[in-house]
């Protein structure tokens, strides 16, 4: 990936809110990257923070200073001395933060066996509601099956429960639900999936990442870095089915398995 890709991926991957300098730090302490380095002092490490990240957005480092003095303050950080080094690393109140934006693998996936149909018929006049609800409705993972009909394996009634009520489109909003092994006009509900989660190009995604790292038996830090930027902009288009729905060559968690393999040589 050239400097630009990884901008992008970067910008992609965070939904906009990397543009925190904040959230650079947790970042990179999280993932344990060695861009993240040690210093004889705080101000040490800020600059080789700033130095190593410059690359892929334009902070500087009187910035990454308040950033980091913040962190510390929020309790999102804490600062050790080692060998007469700073070491800083990210607390379990820093790795919630970062979590809320970025994407995140489901090993488990609880599903009740139902899918579920949202259609919806809002008025003109209401179309602001209309735009507000179609937002939610994609927030919730849910698949487009065409103009205002989404279906998903999760059970969305609940947070549409109290959207509807709120905005009193009671009568205007269906929740349906359907057993695994029904049908949609002729397609079987495993083949519908596919189609509008679009997973054989996310299964592409997947096998690409794979046959890249596989292979590879050491990285530098802008290599660990590119690796990590990858893996997530696949994982933020995955739309994490259960798995009894996913294809049966599916390789999102061989590609899990080797991403976190290779995060930690």
């Amino acid at each position: 990936m050239e400097k630009q890709e990884i901008t992008d991926l970067l910008s992609d991957i965070s939904f906009g809110l990397f543009r925190y300098s904040t959230d650079f730090i947790l970042f990179g302490l999280y993932f344990g990257l060695n861009t993240i380095g040690t210093g004889r002092t705080q101000r040490d490490f800020v600059r080789t923070l700033s130095s190593s990240l410059r690359d892929v957005h334009e902070f500087n480092i009187f910035t990454f200073e308040r950033a980091f003095a913040d962190l510390k303050r929020r309790g999102f950080i804490k600062v050790t001395k080692n060998n007469l080094l700073c070491k800083p690393k990210i607390t379990a109140a820093g790795e919630r933060r970062l979590k809320n934006f970025l994407p995140s693998y489901d090993s488990e996936r609880a599903w009740d066996g139902r899918i579920y149909l949202i259609t919806y018929d809002i008025f003109e006049e209401q179309r602001i509601d209309r735009e507000l609800l179609r937002r939610m409705i994609i927030k919730l993972g849910c698949g487009k099956l065409q103009a205002s009909v989404y279906l998903t394996p999760y059970n969305p009634s609940g947070v549409l429960q109290d959207f509807i009520k709120e905005k009193d489109l009671s009568g205007s909003v269906l929740v349906s639900n359907l057993g695994a092994d029904s049908s949609i006009g002729e397609e079987d509900l495993q083949s519908l999936l596919v189609r509008v989660y679009n997973l054989e190009s996310i299964n592409f995604q997947y096998r690409e990442f794979i046959k890249e790292y596989a292979q590879r038996s050491s990285f530098n830090s802008g290599e660990k870095q590119k690796m990590v930027f990858h893996f997530l902009s696949i994982l933020k288009g995955d739309p994490q089915l259960p798995f009894p729905l996913l294809p049966r060559e599916w390789l999102g968690d061989r590609a899990y398995r080797l991403f976190h393999r290779k995060l930690d040589q």
